[in-house]
C-alpha cells in the first residue's frame, strides 16, 4: 500500500510547500491491514529524515529514495569535472560517482534504520 509519492518533483515546483506525512494515518493502516502486507513510501526524496523514520516507526516497512541522490551524485560529477578542468578519465570519474553514491545511500539507509 502506497502512502506518499512524487515528492521531490512537488519540491521542484516554485514556493511548493515541503511534504507532511500523516504519521497518525500511517499507524491507522497498519492496525487495518494485515502483517504482510507492506507499507511502500514511493518518493521519500524531499521528505525530512525525521518524517520518513517516524512513518517506518508507524510501520511503513519499504521506503523508495532516489531523486536526491541521483541529484547529488549528477552535481558531484559535474564539480569533479570542473575541479580537473576536465582532464579526468572517464573510469576514474565512474569509480569517484560510484564511491559518492554509495557513500550517501549508506549515510540515507543509516538514517532510516531510525538508529537500529
Amino acid at each position: 500500500m502506497k502512502i506518499s509519492e512524487n515528492s521531490s518533483q512537488n519540491q521542484q515546483k516554485q514556493n511548493a510547500e515541503p511534504p507532511v506525512l500523516d504519521i497518525d494515518r500511517v499507524k491507522e493502516l497498519r492496525e487495518a491491514i494485515p502483517d504482510e502486507t507492506r507499507i511502500v513510501m514511493h518518493g521519500a526524496s524531499g521528505v525530512e529524515f525525521d518524517q520518513v523514520q517516524n512513518a517506518i516507526t508507524a510501520g511503513c516497512s519499504k521506503v523508495n529514495y532516489y531523486s536526491y541522490m541521483a541529484k547529488a551524485t549528477t552535481k558531484f560529477v559535474a564539480d569533479k569535472v570542473a575541479e580537473t578542468d576536465g582532464k579526468i578519465a572517464y573510469h576514474e570519474l565512474q569509480e569517484a560517482a560510484y564511491e559518492f553514491m554509495k557513500g550517501y545511500a549508506k549515510d540515507v539507509i543509516k538514517a532510516f534504520k531510525n538508529g537500529k
